[in-house]
């Protein structure tokens, strides 16, 4: 009896229409990541703009790292400006190295061959000035180192050289001078002028 029951539901089972389960839709997107940079994550960062800009006003110190930053970004997706952050990378590298050569200048100072340059200037100047104050006064002026520049008895120079430097004046013979600049950082280290001979470089008053 329970066998025949049996065969009924098995018939019944095979007559029934069989389901058919849907695949899983193979297009279907996982749900992006943004952390991950997933290809269809909206690209969000501006790093690269803002390294761009910050290079090309010359702020390298900001635009290296948000150039670094915006490429990393580029990298995972979530920046569409890569050139623009490599620009601004570059840049800023650029004005790093910039920085480094102007300081440096500052530190070294100038080149021997102009700190010379300005100490003959100087002697030029301050011997013209005291060949005027002897001729109209008719005695040799004082002469004296007078904080950046000179004084040659009540005038006052602006002088070219900055270093350390002195000045002296000496008689020569009955109505000769001779003007005797050393100074600090050049190659001549001295120039005199005389009188008679002009400007020397490297010249003293002694020998004259």
């Amino acid at each position: 009896m329970d066998s025949n029951r049996d065969d009924d539901v098995v018939r019944a089972d095979a007559q029934a229409p069989t389901e058919v389960m849907e695949p899983a839709d193979a297009d279907a997107e996982a749900p992006d990541d943004p952390a991950l940079g997933s290809p269809g994550a909206q690209p969000q960062s501006r790093l690269g703009i803002a390294a761009f800009v910050t290079g090309a006003l010359g702020v390298w110190v900001a635009a290296i790292p948000l150039g670094h930053l915006g490429m990393n970004a580029a990298r995972r997706g979530r920046e569409e400006t890569r050139s623009f952050a490599m620009a601004g990378t570059i840049l800023g590298y650029l004005g790093l190295a910039l920085t480094a050569v102007l300081v440096w200048f500052l530190v070294r100072g100038p080149q021997p061959e102009t700190v010379d340059a300005y100490a003959h200037h100087d002697v030029v100047e301050v011997g013209n000035a005291v060949g005027a104050a002897l001729a109209a006064q008719g005695d040799l002026p004082a002469v004296e180192v007078a904080g950046e520049g000179y004084a040659v008895g009540d005038a006052s120079l602006a002088g070219a050289l900055d270093t350390q430097r002195t000045v002296t004046l000496t008689e020569v013979g009955d109505d000769g001078w001779c003007l005797e600049l050393d100074y600090v950082g050049g190659n001549a280290g001295s120039w005199s002028f005389d009188s008679a001979q002009g400007v020397t470089e490297g010249g003293t008053c002694a020998a004259a």
